[in-house]
């Protein structure tokens, strides 16, 4: 879902949606047609009913006045039966106004026992967080901030039903219960030793969580090869202990 143009200049959004076919092994426009926001950065996520969460990513940058780029702020959702439909009671805050601020990057969705979608904005410390309902025209709240630094590249990831564990720019793990659809409780049970920016964090099948690559500086977005990580951590929610 979505991309970018690659040129003239990379990084302004499309609305496209392909699908790839296993048994054949080729990829295809999707027969239900395209989104209805241009993204590139974007975060799709699957709900309880079946149907596919797209929030986030930037625009092609025909919604401002000098052609430059916007995040999309409305999300949508995709129904295998009727296609998109956007929510667009549940306009996003964050990426809405702070055009000039990378909110749309990614941001960190998940959904609650309570089927409800939680959004985490993904810049900086005091990123608002969100509870989204997606039902009909959807609607949206905000339910918190988050109460860390971390580049928007910093990895997340639930590893538990209504358990999210995040990592910020210092190497602290920061655990969030989004059981409350109407706050988010914070812990702060350990710390790795150094940030991971652009790194990623993997389920094991023994419930443990595996913590791997990215960079300890974020300087050019994580992206210099003198401090990249090389090291895999791993991290068990039961004892706190990271091997």
């Amino acid at each position: 879902m979505g991309g970018d143009v690659r040129k003239p200049k990379r990084g302004f959004g499309i609305n496209a949606v392909l699908e790839y076919e296993v048994k054949t092994e080729t990829i295809h426009n999707h027969p239900m047609g395209n989104m209805q926001y241009t993204r590139w950065y974007a975060t799709s996520i699957n709900l309880p009913n079946g149907e596919i969460f797209v929030i986030g990513g930037a625009d092609d940058g025909s919604n401002s006045e000098n052609g430059k780029k916007n995040g999309s702020p409305f999300p949508e959702v995709y129904s295998p039966d009727t296609g998109f439909r956007v929510l667009t009671n549940a306009k996003v805050p964050n990426i809405a106004n702070n055009p000039d601020e990378t909110h749309w990057w990614y941001p960190y969705s998940y959904v609650n026992s309570k089927g409800d979608i939680i959004v985490m904005g993904p810049k900086g410390k005091n990123a608002d967080i969100y509870r989204i309902r997606y039902e009909g025209k959807g609607s949206i709240s905000r339910i918190g901030t988050k109460p860390f630094m971390a580049h928007s590249r910093t990895p997340c990831i639930m590893f538990r039903i209504d358990k999210v564990v995040c990592l910020d720019d210092k190497g602290n793990l920061w655990v969030a219960d989004i059981s409350d659809s109407s706050k988010v409780g914070w812990d702060k049970p350990n710390n790795i030793g150094q940030g991971r920016t652009n790194g990623s964090m993997a389920m094991l099948p023994d419930g443990r969580v595996a913590i791997a690559g990215g960079n300890r500086s974020i300087k050019a977005g994580g992206q210099n090869f003198d401090t990249a990580e090389r090291s895999i951590q791993i991290w068990d929610p039961e004892t706190n202990e990271i091997v």
